[in-house]
């Protein structure tokens, strides 16, 4: 279970696919970097910044296991993961959504967004072809569009 939590925080912090981040290895790290080329789904090559900052912690993660080599897993595979997840998920008391890894991914999307990140520099994290289809994957819709920028608006006269 705690593999799973892992790979699942993995996502999270990285906002790869489970597939990718099943191949994410060393050698993929470049300085600050996590360049990832053919992404499992798309093909797309995935610039991901790789370090530890408030909310996200990828390098301290990778650092809890085994470091050998360049070929050496970032977090080992953890076969059946989102079957670990649902007991995860039983013991933390979490019943308002089906913790999977691909929860982890739309977090890290989502947290970048709040993070006041541009959502073109998310996209090219998380390798999405385009704008309708990142926005359509971490659900933002045109009543949500329309609260945001008139709550910045009301944010700025008052200021």
């Amino acid at each position: 279970m705690k593999l799973a939590r892992d790979k699942f925080l993995e996502c999270c912090y990285t906002g790869l696919r489970i597939s990718d981040a099943n191949r994410a290895a060393w050698k993929h790290v470049h300085g600050q970097m996590l360049v990832l080329d053919d992404s499992a789904k798309n093909g797309v090559t995935v610039y991901i910044p790789f370090y530890d900052d408030e909310f996200f912690w990828p390098v301290a993660l990778a650092g809890r296991y085994e470091y050998r080599s360049p070929l050496d897993l970032l977090v080992p595979e953890c076969y059946r993961a989102n079957e670990f997840l649902a007991i995860v998920q039983q013991l933390a008391g979490l019943s308002c959504l089906k913790l999977t890894t691909k929860i982890g991914r739309k977090t890290f999307a989502t947290l970048k967004l709040y993070q006041s990140v541009p959502a073109r520099l998310i996209v090219q994290a998380t390798g999405h072809q385009t704008a309708e289809a990142f926005t359509h994957y971490v659900g933002i819709d045109q009543l949500r569009l329309l609260e945001e920028f008139m709550r910045k608006s009301a944010h700025r006269r008052a200021a």
